[in-house]
């Protein structure tokens, strides 16, 4: 997880939310925009709140690879509503947990190069809300 940080790229989360529109369009939705819009509005607004909060500098594009990157288990949930309804509450808790999987996975390797101990609880918040928006997308 740590060369995540170290070698930035923008080709595994661009190749990741493309992988989650064309799993939506097995589903029958057409999300292509939704993903890109709210994917790059929510990196902005977690860097802008990472430069506010953080005491370094960090920058905007390691941001989005980290939170691309983490897209992973988000797109377990599409996979599961391909083959399952996630409109239950089994699926509800299910795309809670992959949110919160994704979630821990982006704090962890923030905290690894910015020692941000007291400031992961904050900054944990809006990046669950953001994996959440593309769950909401998923299910609905």
């Amino acid at each position: 997880m740590k060369e995540i940080l170290e070698e930035p790229d923008l080709t595994g989360p661009i190749l990741l939310t493309s992988l989650l529109g064309m799993l939506l369009l097995f589903n029958r939705k057409l999300n292509f925009g939704f993903i890109y819009g709210y994917g790059f509005f929510g990196c902005f607004v977690i860097y802008f709140l990472l430069n506010m909060i953080l005491d370094n500098y960090i920058q905007l594009y390691d941001v989005v690879s980290v939170i691309g990157y983490c897209i992973t288990p988000v797109l377990f949930v599409s996979v599961i509503n391909l083959f399952v309804n996630m409109k239950n509450t089994i699926g509800i808790i299910i795309s809670i947990f992959f949110s919160v999987l994704s979630t821990v996975q982006v704090l962890r390797i923030l905290q690894t190069k910015h020692q941000m101990e007291k400031t992961k609880k904050l900054i944990a918040y809006p990046i669950f809300l953001l994996y959440q928006t593309f769950i909401i997308l998923i299910i609905s």
